[in-house]
């Protein structure tokens, strides 16, 4: 659909893992504990949430602080890989 061309003429992330938050706790075994995690949502509101709940259970946790908008919006979109 229009919508999703839209939101993916922004880029990808290679080796990205979607998990939506309400799906996180039935899905965390995808969540590998070896691996540092960096969480984020479009704002930086909801991204700490999970956050404290996957650091409780073991996993080396960041957060991209003011979301992925604040990052689309830093990088002009040629740099951008």
């Amino acid at each position: 659909n229009a919508n999703e061309s839209y939101k993916n003429s922004f880029g990808r992330i290679g080796s990205l893992l979607h998990l939506p938050f309400g799906s996180l706790e039935g899905n965390i075994e995808k969540v590998d504990k070896n691996k540092k995690i960096l969480l984020f949502d479009n704002d930086g509101e909801m991204s700490p949430i999970p956050a404290r709940l996957l650091a409780s259970r073991g996993w080396d946790v960041s957060v991209l602080h003011y979301g992925l908008e604040n990052l689309i919006n830093s990088i002009p979109n040629k740099k951008r890989k």
